[in-house]
């Protein structure tokens, strides 16, 4: 099977961003070589273009190494959006 190579990026114009902030405590704990994960805090975004197509993600601070915080993503999000409706990302 061959793949055919995309030399150029193209840019998608964004026509609405939601979020919202979660904050979820496992039913189990998770260990990890780090500690143990026993809740998970982040933020859902939605993105949707001027097609109307949707894709959904997750932007999650990781706790245990000390690497921000919800509040951190919610700024960083504020910051982005109106690069986001311009294409000039």
């Amino acid at each position: 099977m061959t793949y055919k190579s995309v030399s150029r990026l193209t840019t998608v114009p964004i026509a609405r961003l939601r979020h919202r902030p979660f904050h979820l405590k496992l039913t189990a704990p998770i260990e990890t070589a780090h500690g143990t994960i026993e809740e998970r805090r982040g933020v859902i975004l939605e993105l949707q273009d001027t097609s109307g197509n949707r894709g959904i993600g997750e932007a999650s601070p990781i706790a245990l190494h000390g690497e921000g915080t919800v509040e951190d993503v919610l700024r960083l999000i504020k910051s982005w959006a109106p690069s986001l409706f311009t294409g000039n990302i």
